[in-house]
């Protein structure tokens, strides 16, 4: 199994800056692309996500209470949200507790939180996944307050601590959207920009509790079961808090043709230098992931923007003789989670989309008149790489069971990637939130 050379970019000063002083709309890139400090770690971020579509990121976690946007007005006035944000380095232990048979067995005393103990994998006829798993909307999270949350259930420490978490989380993608300088309210639905409501944002917190899988007594089953088989994620942006301990989670190199290993924070912590050890131990590691909607519109900026980057991508295709297809900047990580073999694993995973209102065309549109991708090569040079196909987004595929028993009677190849571009035509001017919806009841969500 290869092991990632993804270096780890430090996010703090994106994640600590006030609202006041953000220009989140500015087209002026060349003047605010990034102060002389940070530009060494913007650069690194751009080139681990233009190369695989993921990166390992972390922010100082004496920082954590200093963000408003983390730490809200009523943060305080409760001990669970104080210990989540005053003890990161409890947070795999606080997400265990969650999973307890005596929690889990008591619904939530309001709808803001939903529980499911088994769901279906990323097609509709894949084997039940084992895992379980609590969720929370940012709409349900921004309108959860303490009145509505009963101090007599035993889920009330749920619902703090995935309020506290889905904010907090929200507020790391953001600062991933400003490290890129990306503009603001396209790719995210946050405070920056002046549209946002929370009650209309789609974003999704989810914390997973992955059973252990044992393998044969006599080692001889070689055959991984997955927590979460082979999938790509729909949206913007994924942001993950992995075990502290238990890995599982692999990304596909597509150059390379293997699963790689994502690092936990305990590897990540022992393959720290002497010297950087200490400082290592303060931070609070993150994977970010790159979903179809920013790729898909990024290649679609590519090809809008203006007549040397046209060329660039013509260039870029030219291979292929195709124009159209996306190209391997930017990707959409195809990425799995194996069951662990002995201990339970758990993680947080938010997913982050854009403006319900919006379209995967008109973002791509407001990126090519802000002349990101211009911008992006001057720090990362564009180049030829590995091709990947609409077909590679699980946002194009039909994820339904129906699909999956139609696909054995046909050239599976040659109809998948017919279907996508077709897919791809057909919801480029969607709004996102149409989409989603139609994504949601194609996998048929088990509660």
């Amino acid at each position: 199994m290869t092991k990632t050379a993804n270096q780890v970019v430090d996010l703090t000063h994106w994640f600590t800056l006030p609202h006041s002083k953000i220009n989140s709309r500015s087209n002026n890139s060349h003047d605010t692309w990034q102060e002389t400090a940070s530009e060494e770690l913007c650069q690194q971020l751009l080139q681990n996500l233009y190369a695989t579509g993921w990166s390992l990121v972390c922010i100082d976690s004496s920082r954590l209470c200093r963000r408003d946007s983390a730490c809200d007005d009523d943060s305080h006035d409760n001990n669970d949200d104080d210990s989540v944000l005053l003890h990161p380095f409890d947070w795999t232990s606080m997400m265990r507790e969650m999973f307890k048979e005596e929690i889990i067995q008591q619904p939530a005393s309001d709808m803001s939180l939903t529980f499911r103990s088994f769901e279906s994998g990323a097609s509709g006829t894949a084997t039940v996944e084992p895992k379980l798993s609590w969720e929370m909307t940012m709409a349900n999270a921004a309108a959860l307050c303490d009145a509505n949350i009963s101090s007599s259930s035993k889920t009330s420490l749920v619902q703090r601590r995935m309020k506290t978490w889905t904010k907090l989380l929200h507020a790391v993608a953001a600062s991933v959207r400003r490290a890129l300088q990306l503009p603001g309210g396209l790719l995210l639905d946050e405070e920056d920009d002046g549209d946002y409501k929370p009650s209309s944002c789609t974003d999704l917190l989810r914390a997973f509790y992955y059973h252990p899988v044992a393998s044969d007594s006599d080692g001889s089953n070689n055959t991984a079961t997955f927590g979460s088989s082979p999938h790509t994620d729909w949206g913007s942006f994924t942001v993950v808090y992995q075990d502290e301990t238990i890995g599982g989670l692999q990304t596909y190199c597509r150059r390379c043709g293997e699963w790689i290993n994502v690092p936990t924070i305990a590897e990540l912590n022992h393959a720290a230098r002497p010297s950087d050890a200490a400082a290592a131990s303060t931070f609070v590691r993150f994977v970010v992931h790159i979903g179809d909607i920013t790729s898909l519109a990024i290649h679609q900026a590519l090809l809008l923007e203006n007549a040397a980057t046209n060329a660039l991508a013509t260039s870029l295709a030219a291979d292929r003789n195709d124009t159209t297809t996306p190209f391997a900047c930017f990707p959409s990580p195809l990425h799995r989670v194996v069951s662990p073999t002995t201990e339970a694993r758990v993680s947080l995973v938010y997913f982050a989309y854009p403006p319900s209102y919006r379209s995967i065309r008109e973002v791509a549109e407001r990126l090519a008149l802000a002349n990101w991708i211009a911008n992006v090569s001057q720090h990362v040079p564009l180049q030829k790489s590995q091709p990947v196909s609409y077909q590679d987004y699980y946002l194009l595929q039909n994820q339904s069971a129906e699909a999956s028993m139609d696909a054995t009677n046909c050239d599976e190849d040659n109809a998948a990637a017919v279907s996508a571009t077709a897919e791809f035509e057909r919801i480029v001017d969607l709004p996102v939130g149409s989409i989603l919806q139609d994504k949601w009841r194609q996998v048929q969500r088990i509660s």
